[in-house]
């Protein structure tokens, strides 16, 4: 089936990150993390196994929704793993446990998944008395995850675990877009194969949350981000070396127009404390009054 495509290609991208993962010592919790996402799209191919074989797919509809609040476990497990709220510990283990309530629920009784009924060439599934756990449990993790990240990104003092967090707020994304499109066309009555579009997202998904696990070529997302001071300072620092390199402009100024950047920056950083700057700069406080008189910036 032609469905399937983006679903076996996704899966075979995420096998090989998965590889990749397990090979360079990636943390245990990305691995368990992207293991969870690889076995909801397994899950999807066996589904359109049992549909292209005429089978009665009711065991891998279940299967397939079981393993999504799994990926979803998963990411609150992740979020918490990069945002490093020690306090939050007893909280994910809680989390753990319920949604393995909710998957032995889903998978061994019709209160949340009860059946399939056809959809054209494909299958929904019809909803149990109980489908709204489903729905509240998805919605929660998704709630849980971003707060989390967006207040690790705001608040961290670690500028690598305030880059990291970006990266996968930027990697939950194109998932949620699609999620939110799915939902919204299937409301109007479009009649729409969410199985053969979402394998997209949760593969690019797993795409940018291993450029936030590569901690060897960390760059920070903060450059393509509209308005940010990161974004910024880049510009600057470009065009700083493109009009060096098209033009004689004298080698020692431009150094100095670089290092001012860079100082400004990190001044800025500080909140225009000169103590806090010296100790990011590794100066003494005479050193940092010289630089600020060397480079015309106001004291």
């Amino acid at each position: 089936m032609i469905y399937a495509i983006p679903a076996a290609i996704g899966l075979l991208i995420k096998l090989a990150i998965l590889y990749f993962a397990k090979s360079s010592k990636k943390s245990r919790t990305f691995i368990l993390f992207i293991s969870l996402i690889s076995i909801h799209n397994m899950s999807e191919l066996f589904l359109f196994y049992q549909i292209f074989n005429e089978a009665d797919p009711t065991l891998a509809l279940r299967l397939y929704y079981a393993c999504i609040l799994g990926a979803l476990a998963g990411m609150c497990v992740y979020a918490t793993h990069i945002g490093k709220p020690t306090w939050l510990n007893n909280i994910v283990k809680s989390i753990s446990v319920i949604f393995t309530i909710a998957c032995a629920m889903i998978m061994l009784s019709p209160l949340i998944i009860k059946g399939y009924e056809p959809l054209g060439s494909v299958i929904t599934a019809t909803k149990g008395n109980y489908y709204v756990i489903f729905q509240i449990l998805s919605v929660l993790a998704v709630f849980f995850t971003l707060s989390l990240l967006i207040k690790s990104c705001v608040s961290a003092k670690n500028t690598k675990q305030k880059v990291r967090s970006a990266y996968v707020i930027a990697s939950l994304i194109p998932s949620m877009l699609i999620g939110v499109s799915i939902l919204t066309l299937m409301n109007l009555g479009v009649e729409i194969n969410a199985m053969a579009i979402f394998p997209i997202g949760t593969t690019l998904l797993v795409l940018i949350t291993l450029k936030a696990e590569s901690k060897h070529s960390l760059t920070d997302i903060r450059m393509y981000l509209p308005f940010s001071k990161e974004r910024q300072i880049s510009q600057e620092l470009i065009k700083i070396m493109s009009d060096y390199s098209v033009s004689d402009k004298d080698y020692k100024e431009t150094v100095r127009d670089i290092e001012r950047v860079l100082f400004s920056y990190s001044y800025e950083k500080a909140n225009y404390c000169k103590s806090a700057t010296a100790r990011k700069l590794n100066v003494s406080r005479s050193t940092l009054y010289g630089m600020l008189h060397r480079l015309d910036l106001k004291k």
